[in-house]
């Protein structure tokens, strides 16, 4: 599984997809960081911030958890069609499945190296987090369940998107019935409502 991991590793690292992901992601959220903290900042010096229930880290750090779990569900089908579908297209599937290496090895270690480009959103957000910790009380146990919550859905959507990529020869139509299905899981609360 590591030979696996660290193959998908270095092709996320040469995929120039992957590091424009990163760079608007980062963009995205930092803006988002900054804006929400001025807004709280502002507020501060208001009356109102005595008589709010709400912390820094309901105001601030929470919204980044959902803004990015929602850009990563935007941009994760199509890492996660490369997989299965991008092997295919490229024709090296059958190579790749004719090694020793059992099926679910495969899958595990692309799974792994997914949810590791994942997990360096996660670490954005955190380095936010440490940013301000020294002036301000953070609810660490609000962020450790944030994070945990955020590392939940991203392995089901990573899960969601590399079965997919497996009924696919062609990146394009995978990417997109990905998107279509993480589109119909967050909105299915409406349904509940």
């Amino acid at each position: 599984m590591l030979i696996i991991l660290q193959h998908e590793i270095q092709r996320l690292r040469q995929a120039p997809s992957a590091w424009i992901i990163l760079a608007a992601g980062q963009f995205i959220l930092a803006w988002s960081y900054l804006a929400r903290l001025e807004t709280w900042l502002a507020k501060q010096h208001q009356a109102e911030i005595m008589t709010s229930r709400f912390g820094v880290t309901d105001f601030v750090l929470v919204p980044q958890f959902l803004l990015a779990l929602v850009f990563i569900s935007f941009t994760l089908p199509f890492l996660c069609a490369q997989s299965f579908a991008g092997e295919r297209q490229q024709r090296t599937w059958p190579l790749l499945a004719s090694s020793p290496l059992p099926l679910h090895t495969l899958i595990a270690g692309k799974f792994a190296a997914l949810f590791c480009f994942c997990s360096l959103f996660l670490l954005m957000i955190i380095l936010m987090a440490l940013s301000i910790y020294w002036h301000t009380d953070l609810d660490h146990g609000q962020l450790i369940s944030n994070s945990l919550l955020f590392l939940f859905m991203c392995s089901a959507l990573i899960a969601v998107g590399l079965f997919v990529s497996t009924f696919f020869n062609n990146v394009t139509p995978a990417a997109i019935s990905t998107l279509l299905i993480f589109v119909l899981l967050f909105n299915t609360h409406w349904l509940l409502i």
